[in-house]
């Protein structure tokens, strides 16, 4: 049996908390008798129900004033702070994955403020600025490290934790290759209308600002994830038989890999400029002219 395979199986049962059989992490069972020796793998199936859980917290706060006769102001806020425990996290498809719970923190915020001058009887000024923020983060739990399995890897100072071993169709062990990612996203808005009647005119004109921030974290694949698939005989070798994904496990005969390094964190900026003219020209109680003017630029950056 390869080291790295004797070093899974004999992980004690603390590092799959409430999956094990009381004994080793990876749970051992009596498998169908006599079938091992017909050439076939002799295993047993095990079952687990976790409690998935979700919570959110959020209030909503809204102003409306009227200061004077020719003030008005206005404003709403938006608070949410929520949570999801995914009991068995994620793995990859066709795995059956032992329980490391995962966290999905989330929160959103958003805020909108109005202010209303009224000129004169024929002219309105609008201000308003808005903000809105979300934020979110996959955090996966996993509890066996490389120094538990005698494994090493480059960046295993800023990642301890093992590499994910998937046999498909029998067990995934460790985080899924997408399970440490998240980001926080700020929207920042602000413009002013104007607007003033003249005879059969009436006149408009304004402008708004948009700053976008996108700060995204995603390391995809920085654990790795091991596959031990099955293969067919030859593979390797004239005299290496067919071999179940379990079996090249037990021999570490790994069929294939995923592995990456790099930058991990991205932070992308842009900013939107627009600014109208309109005029709504009332020729006749019947007929109106629309005529307007709009400029929209855009701009963007990132690292």
């Amino acid at each position: 049996m390869d080291p790295a395979t004797v070093a899974f199986l004999n992980l004690p049962a603390s590092k799959c908390q409430g999956f094990n059989d009381g004994t080793h992490c990876i749970p051992t069972l009596a498998g169908t008798p006599g079938l091992s020796s017909t050439g076939g793998v002799n295993l047993a199936n095990i079952t687990r129900a976790g409690l998935g859980r979700f919570q959110d917290d959020q209030f909503t706060t809204a102003l409306d004033k009227q200061i004077g006769s020719t003030d008005r102001i206005s404003g709403r806020f938006f608070f949410s702070n929520n949570n999801t425990l995914e009991p068995f996290g994620t793995t990859a498809a066709g795995a059956i994955p032992l329980p490391f719970p995962e966290a999905l923190p989330a929160s959103n915020r958003f805020l909108k403020l109005g202010w209303t001058h009224t000129i004169s009887a024929s002219s309105v000024n609008e201000a308003h600025f808005g903000f809105n923020r979300f934020k979110f983060s996959e955090t996966p739990t996993d509890p066996i490290s490389l120094a538990d399995i005698g494994a090493t890897r480059g960046n295993s100072l800023q990642f301890p934790a093992a590499f994910q071993i998937t046999i498909p169709g029998v067990l995934a062990l460790g985080a899924g290759v997408n399970d440490n990612r998240g980001g926080a996203f700020n929207t920042f808005e602000g413009g002013d209308d104007y607007s003033r009647t003249i005879g059969k005119h009436t006149l408009r004109a304004g402008g708004e600002i948009d700053r976008y921030q996108l700060n995204r974290f995603n390391n995809f694949a920085v654990l790795g994830n091991v596959t031990f698939g099955n293969t067919p005989a030859g593979d390797g070798g004239a005299t290496i038989p067919a071999l179940a994904g379990f079996q090249n496990f037990l021999l570490g005969r790994i069929t294939t890999t995923q592995a990456q390094s790099g930058i991990t964190n991205n932070a992308f900026r842009a900013t939107d400029y627009a600014a109208y003219v309109q005029d709504d020209w009332k020729i006749e109680p019947r007929l109106t002219f629309n005529l307007g003017l709009t400029q929209v630029r855009h701009g963007r950056s990132g690292f």
